[in-house]
């Protein structure tokens, strides 16, 4: 049972029938979920009928028992099957490796870039995922061009499929956008979403989008977005969080319209439903590692960029002394896995959405000066939740859940 949530005078539960669960209201419904995040929606009526305890033969009890919540038909083999899935047992290795070709006017060299290259393909995961993150796209240039030909070359050598993204703020020059296409290399456009719908960057599969806007201008930027041939986009906050959550309430609606005519992820919300901490963007060493221009490896982009102290506590060496299988000897990895882990949190033990979330403990070092966070009192642990709630809420309607459900295939 959960203490982050209420219901008016519930019952003792009946032991003998009822599951382990936690529950949360979400508007007129109550959503149950087990630990290994299988769940059910139910009305307050219905769930309050389960805790005292149901027949066999009804409907609702066979809907719970496929859920998993029913405690005197639980099937172990499926509930530790789906469990292991989605643990760190299946964790196939980081997904994104971002290199910075530039920081404070310092380009990357040459041989760190090979370096990073070698490094990321020496990583377990079967396909590698590699983003360029230039300052001066123009002065580096160069190294984009060797990075980009040498992880194709080093694909072919290690039978391993290799993804590039370059991330831009503005339209290419004619000369790189042939080459980047020519090289099947995706772009990974920064917008700024604070005004009236537009598109600064054609041809940008990828969006990371800032928002400071209004939820009424959701609708039309997720429609200029989509019609320039924007798949995937990643919402972060900029203004208000308040006014962020009506933005992301607003914008998931229209993709959800749109869906089957003009498909767009939203790519926080799809970590959170596939139930995999390393599909959760900027999720640190799980979902990404970040290498400087200087040669240094950090457990992610935004580690990379705190100040020197705490940017120390999350370096995990150096190019060309450290090998990928040497990372999970260092303190570092390892507290930062711990603190990944949100079995480890007191409060995420209670919370319903403990097997979908996790707040990367870069982001609880930047806001609240430790790696573990504290969560009942943190910004971007409410926000999780917020969202969540907004994401579950559509998935309790038969119309949205099965859109948001193709996001999984």
């Amino acid at each position: 049972m959960s203490r982050l949530t209420e219901i008016d005078k519930p019952p003792k539960p009946a032991l003998k029938s009822v599951g382990p669960h936690q529950f949360r209201r979400i508007g007129k419904f109550v959503l149950a979920c087990d630990d290994s995040g299988r769940f059910a929606f139910l009305s307050q009526a219905e769930y309050l009928g389960y805790l005292k305890g149901l027949k066999r033969g009804t409907a609702l009890r066979d809907k719970l028992a496929i859920a998993g919540l029913m405690s005197d038909s639980f099937d172990f083999d499926e509930a530790a099957r789906f469990a292991a899935e989605k643990s760190l047992l299946s964790w196939p290795g980081p997904s994104t490796h971002l290199l910075k070709l530039g920081a404070a006017g310092r380009a990357m060299s040459l041989a760190t870039a090979k370096r990073a290259v070698d490094f990321a393909f020496s990583a377990p995961a079967r396909d590698v995922g590699l983003e360029l993150i230039p300052e001066r796209l123009e002065s580096e240039w160069g190294l984009v061009w060797f990075i980009v030909q040498y992880a194709r070359r080093q694909g072919e050598w290690r039978k391993k499929a290799v993804s590039l993204t370059v991330r831009v703020e503005a339209a290419l020059p004619a000369r790189m956008k042939e080459f980047l296409d020519g090289h099947r290399v995706d772009l990974r456009a920064v917008v700024e979403i604070a005004g009236p719908p537009s598109v600064a960057v054609p041809g940008a599969r990828r969006v990371l989008a800032r928002v400071n806007a209004p939820a009424e201008a959701a609708s039309g930027w997720i429609d200029a977005l989509s019609e320039a041939g924007v798949e995937s986009i990643l919402l972060e906050p900029s203004g208000s969080a308040k006014d962020f959550l009506a933005f992301y309430a607003a914008a998931l609606d229209r993709m959800l319209q749109l869906q089957g005519r003009r498909d767009m992820r939203e790519e926080r919300g799809l970590g959170f439903l596939s139930g995999r901490r390393w599909l959760l963007p900027g999720h640190d060493v799980l979902s990404e590692l970040c290498y400087a221009p200087d040669g240094s490896i950090y457990s992610g982009e935004l580690a990379a960029s705190l100040d020197e102290e705490a940017r120390d506590l999350l370096k995990l060496g150096e190019l060309g002394s450290r090998r990928f299988d040497d990372l999970a000897k260092g303190p570092a990895v390892r507290a930062v896995l711990a603190a990944s882990l949100s079995e480890n949190q007191p409060m995420c033990s209670q919370c319903v959405y403990r097997p979908f979330c996790a707040v990367a403990p870069s982001e609880n070092l930047r806001s609240q000066g430790t790696l573990w966070g504290r969560h009942p009192s943190s910004e971007r642990c409410a926000l999780h939740m917020a969202l969540l709630d907004i994401l579950f809420s559509r998935l309790a309607r038969t119309e949205s859940a099965e859109a948001l459900r193709q996001w999984l295939s």
